[in-house]
């Protein structure tokens, strides 16, 4: 976890905390998907990560941010997928969540994604 700490560290700028609503930067979660999930998940230039299916696309963005703190276990001959709870901010872990969802479901953004991001964070680990 330190190594992919330490990579995002290098890969990211340094971020504000804020809502996390608004990027401070156009492309940031773009570039923030690059550099935490991209090696496993970036499917080419000009084609969504994942499409309309998965945890992007389900009507509460819970599992998103679970996934994205705490990872996930192998399944299925999948490889593990580390959590970036110690790498990504609350605002970072937001506008990567949001962006998911707008490229998954653009004409229905969730509500409130900082307060699940919050409530996540403060179990510490995945709800399963």
């Amino acid at each position: 976890m330190f190594a992919t700490s330490a990579l995002l560290s290098l890969a990211l700028p340094a971020l504000a905390q804020d809502a996390g609503i608004t990027p401070l930067h156009p492309d940031l979660p773009a570039r923030t998907f690059a550099a935490a999930c991209g090696a496993c998940h970036y499917r080419g230039e000009g084609k969504t990560p994942f499409g309309t299916r998965g945890p992007a696309a389900d009507a509460s963005p819970d599992d998103l941010v679970q996934f994205i703190l705490f990872g996930k276990a192998p399944e299925f001959g999948e490889g593990q997928m580390p959590g970036f709870a110690a790498a990504l901010t609350d605002a970072d872990v937001t506008r990567l969540a949001n962006w998911l969802r707008a490229i998954a479901k653009p004409d229905a953004p969730w509500a409130d994604v900082p307060a699940s991001v919050a409530k996540m964070r403060v179990s510490g680990q995945r709800e399963d």
